[in-house]
C-alpha cells in the first residue's frame, strides 16, 4: 500500500508532459510549462497540476513560502486566463484568430 502511495505522489509531482514553469515570465505558457502547440486539455491539466503543487495550504509553519505559494497561485490563473480567452498577444501577434 505504501508503494502505491509513494508511486502516486512521484506520478502528480512529475507529470510527464509537463515542463517547469517560470514565474518570473510575462508568457503564460512559459508560466504555465507549457507548449504553444499543446492542447487546450493538456494545458488544462498543467494549471490543475499547477494549482494543487502549489496551493497556500499545502504549506505549514512558513509564512513566506505560504505568501510565495499565493504569488505563484494568482500568476497560474492570470495565464490560463490569458490563453483561455486569447487575449495573449506576443511579438508575433495574437495567440488566436478571431
Amino acid at each position: 500500500m505504501k508503494l502505491i502511495l509513494i508511486m502516486l505522489i512521484v506520478i502528480l509531482s512529475v507529470g510527464s508532459y509537463a515542463k517547469d514553469s517560470n514565474f518570473n515570465s510575462e508568457d503564460p505558457y512559459e508560466i504555465l510549462g507549457v507548449d504553444k502547440s499543446d492542447s487546450f486539455e493538456i494545458i488544462e491539466k498543467q494549471r490543475r497540476r499547477l494549482l494543487m503543487k502549489y496551493h497556500p495550504d499545502r504549506v505549514h509553519g512558513d509564512i513566506q513560502l505560504k505568501k510565495q505559494y499565493e504569488e505563484y497561485t494568482k500568476k497560474i490563473l492570470s495565464a490560463f486566463e490569458k490563453i483561455k480567452s486569447g487575449d495573449y498577444v506576443d511579438s508575433s501577434g495574437p495567440s488566436s484568430s478571431k
